[in-house]
């Protein structure tokens, strides 16, 4: 096997990139879908509801929040489809109550059977085959909520051979340049790069592509353009090798397509790579599928909120996780760049590589990690299960926002990124 070093990125990596941040995303998606009876965003309410109802403290609650609520709700409903197959295991244990009513905005049936809805005109659906009112009223939420986000994607990251200039514009070459030469330095006949992402772009991989460094992102497309009107499909046989570089998006893309039809036409999701525009089919085209028992999961090209862990199971997230787990155990050098460490199935893989991988080196870039304790998160969360004894990080080195522990073996630089690559040798 080459020897490789491992780059992981989190929002706080695009940040220099005009990239959104948790809480710009967490504000645009309060305002937005369909509203209450009393006229509130139906987001702004859960939000609301669980500041003062669930008491959690305000940076605990932000679009993923919202988003796994709505999921949630969404298997919820399924036990009042009637299909035994697809019933949720809570179902018979809850019941819908006044403040759930006022939140779907839907009325029960009439006397006679008949469901009446007082949904306004932009948000009427046609009701086919097995799903509820409610959970058609949902679907059309978690759509619109996850359709804005991939746009604000695209706004910052949207790459074809006829628009260039979003990733590719002045201000950003020197940024790129010093992204790319940063990369070089870890390439060799005998060492590759493999690159994650935790976010929905393709940033690093066109910028990459333009300087001279091929990467495989996990799709037979190999360029930093996707040619127009193309569906990419998950070349699996080679998401399965490893000694080569890669870039692989963790958590989905912007540039993603889901079908809930095979190419035969079939009832079969499939996930494809293309450029045909950000936003997701409405209600009728809505891949779910069950990965357990009784949680019906509704299936985005970008994935987000508390199912995370469980849509991981599915292709191509599974081989891009695998990749990635297995790429810490054997990684000689591991950088994380603006990650928070708030996915338990990410820092998993982290936590097992540091406790097994003795030759492991781990670089991390955060210009909050300090101010905002992440390292009294990193003990509890990454180095409980392991034979490290607690110790505190040696204070800032030559004023350069660089601190270490183990020895040297974690190191972390309080900076942003784009000061990271102006100012730090990293490797050295």
């Amino acid at each position: 096997m080459k020897k490789r070093d491992v780059f992981l990125f989190g929002a706080g990596a695009v940040i220099d990139w005009k990239g959104p941040t948790t809480n710009y995303l967490t504000e645009r998606i309060r305002n937005t879908g369909g509203k209450t009876k009393t006229g509130q965003y139906i987001t702004d309410k859960i939000y609301q509801i669980l500041l003062e109802e669930c008491k959690l403290k305000k940076d605990e609650v932000n679009f993923e929040t919202v988003i796994s609520v709505v999921e949630e709700l969404i298997v919820y409903y399924t036990g009042y489809s009637g299909t035994d197959s697809k019933l949720s295991l809570a179902f018979p244990f809850l019941s819908p109550s006044a403040l759930l009513n006022d939140i779907i905005n839907i009325e029960k049936k009439d006397e006679k059977g008949n469901q009446l809805t007082n949904l306004s005109s932009n948000y009427r659906l046609i009701l086919e085959g097995e799903d509820t009112p409610e959970q058609y009223f949902l679907k059309g939420q978690l759509t619109k909520i996850i359709s804005l986000i991939m746009a604000d994607v695209i706004n910052y990251s949207y790459y074809t051979n006829s628009k260039k200039v979003i990733v590719e514009n002045e201000s950003n070459k020197q940024l790129n340049d010093a992204f790319a030469n940063w990369i070089k330095i870890s390439l060799s006949s005998e060492r590759v790069v493999r690159i994650y992402t935790l976010n929905y772009d393709r940033l690093f991989k066109v910028i990459l592509e333009n300087r001279g460094v091929p990467l495989f992102e996990g799709f037979t497309n190999t360029g930093a353009a996707i040619e127009p009107n193309a569906y990419h499909r998950p070349d699996l046989k080679r998401l399965y090798e490893h000694d080569f570089s890669c870039h692989y998006n963790l958590h989905g893309s912007a540039s993603w397509h889901v079908s809930s039809l095979n190419k035969h036409g079939m009832p079969s999701h499939e996930y494809y790579l293309t450029n045909n525009g950000p936003l997701i089919t409405g209600n009728g085209d809505v891949a779910t599928i069950q990965i357990e028992k009784g949680k019906n999961i509704i299936l985005t090209p970008i994935i987000t909120g508390y199912q995370k862990t469980q849509k991981t199971a599915i292709t191509p997230f599974k081989q891009m996780q695998a990749a990635f787990d297995k790429d810490c155990m054997f990684a000689n050098h591991l950088f994380i760049i603006g990650y928070s460490f708030g996915d338990a199935h990410i820092n998993e893989s982290i936590r097992n590589a540091l406790k097994e991988n003795e030759e492991l080196q781990v670089t991390i870039v955060d210009p909050n990690f300090i101010k905002g304790n992440m390292y009294g998160k990193l003990w509890e969360d990454l180095f409980s299960h392991t034979s490290f004894i607690p110790e505190p990080m040696c204070t800032d080195q030559k004023e350069r926002g660089l601190y270490t522990c183990l020895q040297g073996r974690i190191r972390v630089y309080t900076k942003f990124f784009s000061d990271f690559l102006e100012g730090i040798a990293p490797l050295e």
